[in-house]
């Protein structure tokens, strides 16, 4: 937070006022937001104006940010520290608040079983004695020193059931992948490659929960975050177990869909080799690798997602497609020197699309436009060009429809979560959306993809059935004879 500002002007003193009056504000009473707002409104000055126009400089982020996270209908939020600092012509004001436990605790349930047993942490404590030392163990987490201190007992079983179900549904997962995937292929019901290829999602599976444990751990240690800043997980690894989980779905649906359709073109095998050279036809080469360049666009959309969750991103310019006064916030605020941790700001390139929350949603947005773009780009394709159109199967067009159909929702479904500041059931819906829009286009891959080994077995098959028999000798009676 910067100081306040030494000028002595009156503004400069109208200023140290209103920090003053809005810290008495924020201690002593009980005022929601929206009334927090309303005071401290009263007391700032208007906007001055410059050669007879209304400055734009003036209170950027009160004006088009704060001020909409402060009068939103979440009035339950209390303002922590307000500071205001500028000279005598131009003054800025930020404003930075906490979650009370309630509405924190969705947030920071992750952190509430501080640590990692997979065999014996599958059970809950089953008495007194035991949630005793579970809630003491909590007690000594930097959350809850800092940010739930006045927590009862009842209100940890929440968070802790909560994470605890998380966990449970992981273990769950694994084992239902991994028992059945260790009798079919003990039991040799699927070829060698696909075993190789179940062993390396059973080990993305394990991998998985040894991240999200290495996640957990980010946010149970003061030396992992910046000083001053509430708890949190790590970004980073936030972002990795997300896209792990991504991955080992991803591996999970690609793999089902190949057996699927295998079976399909062997199962009658005139009609596989029919649709096996329609998708060998050049038209559709430059059509199959854009609809691969688009899964890795919409993979990598999502990644940014897990990026501004991490930092609490959208809680930020909750307008669009403005970002303040304009589509971008000021250069100076995007690569700030205050997230560089070098000396000779070397660091202040990377950093700041990963750890500046400004530029982590800004990103977010170009990625997003950019895949909801190339979605309709990719449309307007199939439906302009008379040889792809003719080339395409019907079953590909009908996922081109679907991938359409919902990256139009997932557009929606993020513009609302972001005006509407993050509420719990919109940003778990637009998470779910950015799965199933990188599902859709998973399917159209494989509608469009041409199966290696499916045309291989398909080939022998079709030659075996399509070869003469072969004349058996038969000995009749002592006799030699050919039939």
């Amino acid at each position: 937070m910067l100081p306040l500002p030494v000028s002595s002007s009156p503004s400069a003193t109208k200023y140290r006022k209103c920090y003053l009056y809005a810290q008495m504000v924020c201690h002593s009473s009980s005022l929601g937001a929206s009334q927090i707002w309303t005071v401290i409104a009263s007391v700032l000055p208007e906007p001055e104006y410059q050669g007879g126009q209304r400055s734009k400089e003036v209170f950027p982020r009160f004006q088009r940010k704060d001020r909409g996270i402060l009068a939103s209908r979440k009035c339950s939020q209390r303002l922590r520290h307000c500071s205001l600092w500028g000279s005598d012509k131009t003054y800025r004001v930020r404003v930075q608040f906490h979650r009370p436990p309630q509405a924190s605790a969705i947030d920071f349930c992750r952190l509430s079983i501080t640590e990692w047993k997979p065999v014996t942490g599958s059970l809950p404590p089953s008495n007194a004695a035991d949630w005793d030392v579970e809630f003491t163990k909590y007690r000594a987490s930097p959350e809850s020193k800092l940010l739930n201190p006045h927590m009862t007992l009842e209100e940890f079983k929440k968070i802790y059931y909560m994470e605890w179900g998380h966990r449970l549904w992981g273990r769950l997962v694994g084992v239902s992948f991994l028992l059945p995937a260790m009798y079919f292929i003990a039991r040799r019901k699927v070829s060698a490659p696909m075993a190789t290829k179940i062993i390396g999602i059973a080990g993305l599976i394990g991998f998985q929960g040894v991240l999200g444990w290495w996640m957990v751990k980010s946010g149970l240690k003061d030396d992992l975050f910046a000083p001053g800043s509430h708890p949190r997980v790590s970004q980073y690894r936030l972002t990795a177990h997300l896209g792990t989980a991504f991955l080992c779905y991803t591996a999970m649906l690609w793999n089902g869909l190949s057996i699927l359709r295998t079976y399909k073109l062997l199962h009658n095998a005139e009609v596989g080799d029919a649709i096996i050279r329609r998708l060998r036809d050049p038209n559709l080469k430059i059509f199959r690798r854009s609809v691969g360049a688009l899964a890795v666009l919409v993979f990598c959309t999502a990644m940014s997602g897990g990026l501004v969750a991490g930092l609490d991103a959208g809680l930020i310019y909750n307008e669009f497609p403005k970002m303040g006064i304009g589509l971008a916030p000021p250069r100076s605020e995007l690569f700030s020197e205050f997230y560089s941790h070098k000396p000779d700001r070397s660091d202040i390139w990377w950093r700041n699309p990963l750890e500046n929350p400004s530029l982590v949603q800004l990103d977010h947005r170009i990625l997003a436009t950019t895949t909801f773009t190339s979605v309709l780009g990719l449309w307007a394709y199939t439906k302009l060009s008379p040889t792809l159109k003719k080339a395409l199967p019907i079953a590909a067009r009908k996922g081109m429809h679907g991938v359409v159909g919902f990256v139009c929702l997932q557009v929606i479904l993020g513009i609302s979560t972001l005006i509407y500041l993050v509420p719990l059931p919109l940003a778990s819906a637009h998470q779910a959306g950015s799965l199933a829009l990188l599902s859709s286009v998973i399917v159209l891959g494989s509608r469009t993809w041409i199966p290696r080994r499916a045309s291989r077995l398909l080939a022998q098959r079709l030659a075996k059935a399509r070869s003469p028999p072969s004349v058996q000798p038969i000995q009749l009676r002592g006799w030699k004879t050919t039939l």
